[in-house]
């Protein structure tokens, strides 16, 4: 369970901050424990999530030390393989819903790396690489200046951005 003051990512709603837990819901005549979030880039939203609610995509910001080692780990990542490019979606979409940092640089080093390789074919980037890609980058980007500050965490997507693109040779 999470308290008061913890700042956690939710789902599609990036990093939130648990403003409060309560007891019930607004316009529900319930017990329900509920978290009060939100999200660190939208203040004005406020959203309510029970406690209880096991299928809620949830869980702590990564600590300083966590964020340092996935940046760390670039070099092991793997790039998802995509056999059918209308399997491209359901592919992004899982790694995007499954809130682990380590999926989302694969799908980064995916996404950087299909630029590249379609840049030398004389190809544009697809309109679905291009959304998925300012998604994904701007989860790292968000999450990752919560644990190393805005700024650290700008030159270091920057530069793993500049790492993946190279992964691509002749």
């Amino acid at each position: 369970m999470f308290k008061k003051g913890d700042l956690v990512q939710y789902g599609n709603n990036g990093v939130c901050c648990v403003e409060d837990i309560v007891q019930g819901m607004p316009g529900l005549n319930n017990d329900t424990e509920s978290y009060i979030l939100v999200p660190i880039n939208n203040r004005n939203n406020m959203i309510y999530l029970p406690t209880d609610n096991e299928k809620a995509k949830v869980r702590p910001v990564m600590k300083q030390d966590e964020a340092r080692k996935v940046l760390n780990g670039i070099d092991s990542l793997n790039e998802y393989v995509i056999d059918n490019e209308k399997q491209c979606e359901i592919v992004y979409k899982e790694a995007i819903y499954s809130l682990d940092c380590v999926k989302w640089m694969e799908l980064l080093k995916t996404l950087c790396v299909r630029k590249q390789t379609r840049a030398l074919n004389g190809k544009k980037v697809t309109s679905t690489d291009e959304r998925y890609f300012k998604n994904v980058s701007g989860k790292l980007t968000e999450e990752f200046s919560v644990s190393l500050g805005q700024e650290e965490a700008e030159k270091q997507i920057s530069h793993v951005i500049e790492i993946f693109e190279g992964c691509v040779s002749l």
